[in-house]
């Protein structure tokens, strides 16, 4: 499974779940502003190596979980406290694996890729960097931060993953036994947040004995980034923030907002189309209709489950339906598809939307190790935490306890639910709902996960020196553009760049973002040349 698709399975769940109880042109490149006066934000505090005062953090070799393909990786543990107030208690274990460049004189500063969600595994994918060209001239360091994927201890929810989790209800009380249990097994979920997932790059970054490193964030994978800026700048050459996540936004209060106004910027992008607005017009009462009829009535829909390939239905409501299209906007391949996906529906004809929404059959990460050689905690950790392996622990793909453990500490709590319902008013009135239920759901689950209350300083914005190459997507429905430019405005030695027609994830999306990063990586306090950013359009609306 993609690290895309996981994030837009995560944004799907919410919204589903949620609902059953009752989300242009491009911008020229430019250097980023000075902060504005009157703005506070959190500097760049230089510190000594994390792990100097009392404790020493150790990199454990072990054998990777996926199949390396014959290529020159090499996995291992990461070994620090838990608490990094108590030395001495218990430890996590992060897992990484290193994916060696292939280039025969590799630059000596690697790139430390830190995967979005927050909860997503990096060593999941691990697959998809073996070709991928940020390997021509550097190492690439896949880091599954704590609790994700195959560190140790696993914060996976299998009692969210079950399926018979249906209502509001039932994922609230699936959340309250997964946080129970994880805490009867010694897990102190106040210890899963950017601020110790960043001194774990910063530890990393001194047990791998490196004098600078890369870092590349996409999504929340940028809130990590810039977290690292803040609390450990030392020895960082770099910064790629891709479809930023700033801790000065709003999320909760905002989150509805922006995903109703991908929307909006979809249908009215269809509309200044003359193919697509001749084939279908007027698409947003068409859509706004349809939501509206589904509410009533709802639909049965034939879908196929991309594990399985096994058919099933699905019943849509019209909430539903917002959720799914806004869980498309993510995905820059199913953008053109959609205005015709949307009018098929109206007409009666679920085909396009639910082949959309089924995507490609879910691929596995590759062949095991053999046994005795995958990342395996030590026996004692093992029943002190898990009870067994990673592995066990449910879908590795993805770590919920991770996800509430970081947005229940530093976002849900700075949150404002009538904010978020005077920011949505001036959308269409069928889009309130569906957009507005996650925030609600959200805070229920975090009432009683235990995560902790983080400080005003995570609401700050990050102030940094260091070199910065800031993308965003027109069409991101979760990190939008603006939010881009919010973090930019913190980050004097930053470039800013809007690509249309993309949506979540822009170097992943388009072969344009890719070689502007790649540019930046070789010369980051130069602006990269951009010239196919001239040459990109809007989506090409799929029309008859």
């Amino acid at each position: 499974m993609s690290r895309l698709r996981r994030l837009v399975l995560l944004w799907l769940a919410l919204l589903l779940l949620a609902c059953a109880a009752n989300p242009l042109a491009a911008r020229r490149p430019t250097p980023a502003p000075k902060p504005p006066r009157g703005v506070r934000a959190a500097p760049s505090r230089p510190t000594a190596a994390p792990a100097a005062a009392s404790y020493q953090p150790r990199f454990t070799p072990a054998g990777c979980p996926f199949d390396t393909a014959g290529e020159p990786v090499e996995c291992g543990y990461l070994i620090v406290p838990e608490n990094r107030a108590e030395p001495d208690g218990a430890e996590v274990r992060v897992a990484v694996a290193i994916i060696r460049s292939v280039a025969a004189n590799a630059a000596s500063d690697p790139v430390v890729y830190l995967e979005g969600g927050p909860g997503g595994s990096a060593l999941y994918d691990a697959a998809y960097w073996f070709s991928s060209p940020f390997r021509r001239r550097r190492d690439i360091i896949l880091v599954d931060q704590r609790g994700t994927g195959y560190s140790l201890p696993s914060l996976n929810c299998p009692e969210l993953e079950a399926e018979d989790i249906v209502t509001v209800k039932d994922q609230l009380h699936a959340a309250r036994a997964c946080s129970r249990r994880l805490r009867r097994s010694g897990v102190d979920l106040r210890q899963y947040n950017s601020a110790a997932i960043a001194a774990d790059i910063a530890d990393l970054r001194v047990a791998l004995g490196l004098r600078q490193i890369n870092l590349f964030g996409v999504s929340y994978g940028t809130r990590a980034a810039l977290t690292v800026l803040r609390d450990h700048p030392e020895g960082i050459r770099s910064v790629i923030l891709d479809s930023a996540y700033p801790p000065q936004v709003d999320a909760y209060s905002e989150e509805g907002a922006n995903a109703g106004a991908a929307i909006e910027a979809l249908l009215q992008g269809c509309a200044a189309d003359p193919a697509c607005a001749e084939a279908y017009p007027q698409l947003d009462r068409t859509f706004y209709r349809l939501v509206a009829r589904l509410n009533r009535a709802p639909a049965t829909i034939e879908r196929v489950d991309a594990g399985t390939g096994e058919p099933y239905e699905e019943e849509l409501y019209g909430d539903d339906l917002v959720s799914h299209v806004v869980g498309l906007l993510y995905d820059t391949a199913a953008i053109p598809r959609l205005p015709r996906a949307i009018a098929e529906a109206a007409e009666g004809d679920y085909g396009l939307l639910a082949e959309l929404l089924d995507g490609p059959p879910e691929e596995e990460p590759g062949d095991e190790a053999p046994a005795g050689e995958q990342l395996a905690p030590e026996p004692a950790r093992a029943a002190d935490a898990m009870g067994s392996s990673a592995a066990d622990a449910g879908d590795i793909s993805y770590s919920e306890g991770v996800f509430y453990s970081v947005e229940c500490h530093e976002e849900v709590i700075f949150g404002d639910l009538e904010a978020a319902e005077r920011a949505v008013a001036e959308l269409p009135r069928e889009l309130h709902t569906a957009l507005l239920s996650p925030f609600e759901q959200t805070t229920a689950i975090c009432d009683v996960w235990g995560a902790g209350r983080a400080g005003a300083r995570e609401e700050l914005p990050v102030a940094s020196d260091v070199p910065a190459l800031v993308l965003a997507g027109e069409y991101d429905p979760i990190t939008p553009p603006r939010w881009g430019r919010a973090a930019a405005e913190h980050l004097p030695n930053s470039y800013f760049f809007e690509f249309p027609g993309i949506g979540h994830a822009a170097v992943f999306a388009h072969s344009c973002p890719e070689r502007i990063a790649l540019a930046f990586l070789d010369r980051p306090r130069s602006e990269p040349p951009a010239t196919c950013l001239a040459r990109m359009r809007g989506p090409q609306f799929e029309v008859p």
